[in-house]
């Protein structure tokens, strides 16, 4: 039933992606991406296979296959011998893993709060529904404004990036890295309720090679509640090594990602410093989290309202990890006060301070859903329905505004008309090798075609992800100055390289004199689109 319900609870965030390929843009194709970043966890996948199999992969956006093999994640590992075994759409592939992954988030935290609330009353199940719907007061508090403005885009005005930096828990199902993330999160939160200590560490290693971010998020709060626990309270139930154990798991982390990458690979570290110089203003201000945590705040703080309350409720140790979860959390959350910019302090939101604060509160909320449903027949339980109806208006007006609101909507990643034939030729094995050079298209931030060339081919491009590429602005004037009729670069000559022009334009001079078409589709879609390959002669 756990299972079932964990599936129907799941389903509703899938609302943005049935939008994608139910409605898209005129002449348009969905590829399954509603966000630009989706595509680079492929990308990242296919790495290990496409120029022979590696535990480690290069990096994906570097022109040059001689790139360094330094990166390691078990689920790029999983999900690139998935996509090399059965040949599977990579945006199809990728959400199947997040169905997966998402099921098993949502049992997770259901099991979490099982263990710590129990589940035999109506009111507990409704709170454990409302930790995976629940969300703040962000929608309201946009939609006053809208009201104000008569922008409908300021519906998300004050949810960071137009909502899509999740500060609650259930939000994070749209993306399916985030639940992967999550679901281990979870389970070692699992583990330590249960007190399986070992498994929980080895749930916070698991975390660690997955992402760098969240596991140190993870690492910080249980080494935060282990000191606390052993070296405070005195709780003898956690075992002695456990403690430094996870001390040493944080030491590796920490010597992996910000020593030993940037010391394996010249592009890690220029793709460092580019973060550092220009994709700093990633931090989130109290008009952000002021709505987006009031429920669970309320909750929270009722549960501490007083000195004899709050040691009633931190006399439990679970209370105490809700805490930590919260505290810890909301500190790397802003820790742009005491770090550089570049570790991004809104990459350790997703969540999790809104979690730690609702576990620390459910107790009040589940005392407040009982005493309501058992108050004056329908009366209670339609103050239960309001309740609900408060607490779940964030996501459901998010997840229904997606696909509708411009600033939203042109999120999604859509390709024109040829271009899956394009890739099908380009994966041939004829191409094995090659480079690609295309237009840069000034209109898109990301230029769509170039950087998903590198998810749905196994084919190098000169410049592709705009956060991820090496000298990516350096690269991006080069392809600017070849296809304005300038000159052809020596390190373009040293391998085979193929030209893609988008159907109906014609590459410059420099370009046909060296060149032939091998590929075209023109006219594809019937609206005169498609693409033509030329192949530049060594």
């Amino acid at each position: 039933m756990r299972w079932g319900l964990s599936l129907l609870l799941y389903l509703p965030f899938l609302a943005p992606v049935v939008c994608h390929y139910l409605a898209p843009p005129p002449g348009m194709e969905p590829t399954g991406f509603i966000q630009p970043d989706l595509p680079y966890y492929m990308s990242n996948a296919r790495e290990h296979f496409d120029e022979g199999f590696g535990i480690f992969y290069s990096l994906p956006f570097s022109p040059f296959a001689e790139s360094p093999r330094i990166y390691f994640q078990p689920q790029s590992l999983l999900l690139g011998a998935i996509h090399f075994a059965t040949g599977l759409d990579p945006g199809v592939l990728f959400l199947l893993f997040g169905l997966l992954s998402g099921v098993a988030f949502i049992r997770l935290a259901l099991a979490v709060f099982e263990t710590a609330f129990g589940l035999d009353s109506p009111s507990k199940w409704l709170t454990a529904i409302t930790m995976v719907w629940g969300g703040g007061l962000l929608c309201l508090a946009g939609a006053v404004r809208a009201i104000v403005t008569g922008d409908l885009n300021d519906l998300f005005f004050y949810d960071p990036a137009y909502g899509l930096w999740f500060l609650n828990l259930g939000r994070n199902l749209i993306y399916p890295h985030e639940s992967y993330y999550h679901a281990v999160f979870f389970a070692a939160l699992l583990l330590v309720a249960c007190g399986r200590w070992g498994w929980a560490v080895a749930a916070a290693a698991w975390l660690s090679a997955s992402h760098p971010f969240t596991g140190l998020q993870l690492l910080c709060v249980l080494i935060a509640w282990a000191g606390l626990e052993r070296l405070w309270i005195g709780n003898r139930e956690l075992p002695r090594w456990w403690l430094p154990s996870l001390v040493g798991l944080l030491i590796v982390h920490l010597a992996a990602y910000r020593l030993l990458l940037p010391a394996l690979s010249f592009e890690h570290r220029v793709i460092e410093d580019y973060w550092i110089r220009f994709v700093q203003d990633w931090t989130y201000e109290i008009e952000h989290f002021l709505p987006g945590y009031a429920l669970v705040g309320i909750a929270a703080g009722w549960q501490l309202r007083s000195p004899g309350v709050a040691a009633a409720t931190l006399s439990r140790p679970f209370a105490r990890l809700a805490l930590v979860i919260a505290l810890v959390s909301f500190a790397l959350a802003n820790n742009e006060f005491a770090f550089r910019p570049n570790v991004q302090p809104l990459h350790f939101t997703r969540g999790y301070v809104w979690t730690g604060l609702f576990l620390l509160g459910a107790p009040a909320v589940i005392g407040l859903t009982d005493r309501l449903w058992q108050w004056r027949g329908l009366l209670g339980k339609a103050a239960v329905a309001a309740g609900c109806g408060l607490w779940w208006a964030d996501n459901a007006v998010f997840l229904t505004a997606f696909h509708l609101l411009p600033n939203t909507a042109e999120h999604e990643l859509y390709v024109p008309a040829g271009f899956h034939e394009l890739t099908q030729f380009l994966s041939e094995p004829e191409q094995a090798g090659c480079l690609v050079l295309l237009p840069d298209d000034p209109t898109e931030p990301f230029n769509t075609v170039a950087y998903l060339l590198t998810t749905y081919t196994p084919l190098r491009v000169w410049h592709s992800h705009p956060y991820n590429t090496p000298f990516i602005k350096r690269r991006m004037a080069e392809i600017e100055s070849l296809f304005s009729g300038n000159e052809f670069l020596d390190a373009w000559s040293l391998r085979p390289v193929l030209i893609v022009m988008p159907a109906g334009r014609l590459p410059p001079p420099v370009v046909l004199r060296r060149s032939r078409p091998i590929f075209s589709n023109f006219n594809a879609g019937g609206d005169g689109g498609g693409f033509t390959v030329y192949r530049v002669n060594l």
